[in-house]
């Protein structure tokens, strides 16, 4: 589970491997699958294209602000422990 603004999930960012790509390489260990992750708070203008598509293609979990801010918190935690949980050992906050 990722509580950020920025999705985080693309391949590069202006030639940086590491900085908006941590869930990029994280997603690809054989251990940690992808539609485990849940993102929280995403969204704005920062928000980048081919992190968005990333996600799309690897169908991780996005709640952005507006889901949270319509859903409610508990409701959003609710969604977001039961798709982080789903078929796994662990769970990281």
């Amino acid at each position: 589970i990722h509580f950020d603004r920025h999705i985080d999930i693309q391949e590069k960012d202006l030639d940086e491997r590491m900085h908006t790509t941590p869930w990029y390489w994280a997603t690809n260990l054989p251990n940690v699958s992808a539609t485990n992750l849940v993102q929280l708070g995403i969204g704005g203008w920062q928000v980048p294209r081919y992190g968005v598509a990333e996600a799309r293609k690897r169908g991780t979990n996005v709640l952005t602000i507006a889901d949270i801010e319509q859903m409610g918190l508990e409701k959003a935690a609710e969604i977001a422990l039961e798709l982080a949980w789903k078929d796994t050992d662990a769970v990281y906050i």
